[in-house]
């Protein structure tokens, strides 16, 4: 079923196994594809720009559909559920990927994303749990919540300096994961995570710099940054030691716990800070902080407290 001038496809019938759309298309309505279980290719004609809502939902069968370039937005639920989708690309002028766009593509084995996309909905790759890798390019600013929850077999990931923020539980269940790559440190401490099951970290424990595993951060890689943000660090236990730069006046919560092989702890400035309750430094019983006062000292000792664990927030009241 079309349109009266094919611009738009509005319906296929269930008994399909490979369609072809015409080159008059335009759109892909929402619903377009529902319910067809015996689909098993689509071949999406340059010049389409709107995947809707939908489209493939619960194809089933579907093993392969090319996403031409003239595509600029992919809907929700698009191919949700279709469990014999093996690989996908998204072009380069896709700027969103929908909510639920691949949920549950349990055969999905590569996906590469555009460098036009800017947001990755929520749980836009939920329960794709044949992916191994997936590299987030640099256009992307967020990412939603649970967009890669329970892709367990998923192995490293790359986050890009862009990201400004990555929603909760977005890599929760990620068993598999054991690396986190990015570029620049200082844009990953003002990611704001919206819980520690954010931070892919959590599971992977090894953060990568321009593809060197983080142990050491000193003041430099930190320099011109004003905060670490809440859970930055969390679980990563390749970290050592860190210099705290002069330009960084808070740390927020639970940016270090869990990080166990962190020894060390070290202030450029160390005038003002104090620590009130309810955050995160570290896994303060291995930690030595190098500190000028002894009224800081006193403070940062105090937080060895709470099973190994400093539950605290840090703020230089003076900055």
């Amino acid at each position: 079923m079309y349109n009266k001038d094919k611009t738009e496809i509005i319906k296929v019938p269930e008994a399909k196994t490979s369609v072809t759309i015409p080159d008059s298309v335009t759109f892909i309505d929402d619903y377009a594809f529902s319910g067809c279980t015996s689909l098993e290719s689509a071949t999406i004609p340059n010049g389409v720009t709107s995947i809707g809502n939908y489209a493939f939902y619960y194809c089933a069968s579907l093993e392969s559909a090319t996403i031409p370039d003239s595509v600029t937005s992919i809907g929700n639920y698009a191919f949700y559920y279709c469990a014999s989708l093996e690989n996908i690309t998204i072009p380069n002028g896709v700027t969103s990927i929908g909510e639920k766009a691949f949920y549950n593509c349990a055969s999905l084995e590569s996906a590469t994303i555009g460098d036009g996309v800017t947001s990755i909905g929520k749980e836009a790759f939920s329960g794709c749990k044949s992916l191994t890798e997936i590299i987030i390019p640099d256009s992307v600013t967020s990412i939603g919540s649970e967009a890669f929850y329970y892709c367990y077999n998923l192995e490293s990931v790359t986050i890009p300096n862009g990201v400004t923020s990555i929603g909760e539980w977005a890599f929760a269940a990620c068993t598999s994961l054991a690396d986190v790559y990015i570029t620049d440190l200082k844009a990953w401490c003002n990611i704001e995570f919206g819980a520690y099951y954010a931070n892919p970290l959590e599971y992977a424990h090894n953060l990568y710099l321009n593809n060197k595993l983080v142990t050491e951060i000193t003041a430099d890689m930190l320099q011109g940054a004003t905060e670490i943000n809440d859970y930055a660090f969390y679980g990563c236990t390749s970290l050592t030691s860190i210099i705290i730069p002069d330009s960084v006046t808070s740390i927020g919560e639970w940016a270090f716990k869990g990080c166990t092989s962190l020894a060390s702890v070290k202030f450029e400035n160390t005038t003002g800070w104090k620590v009130s309750q309810y955050s995160d430094m570290s896994s303060a019983e291995n930690v030595t902080v190098t500190d000028n006062t002894a009224q800081n000292a006193k403070l940062l000792s105090e937080t060895s407290s709470n099973g190994g664990y400093c539950d605290y927030y840090w703020h230089r009241y003076d900055a």
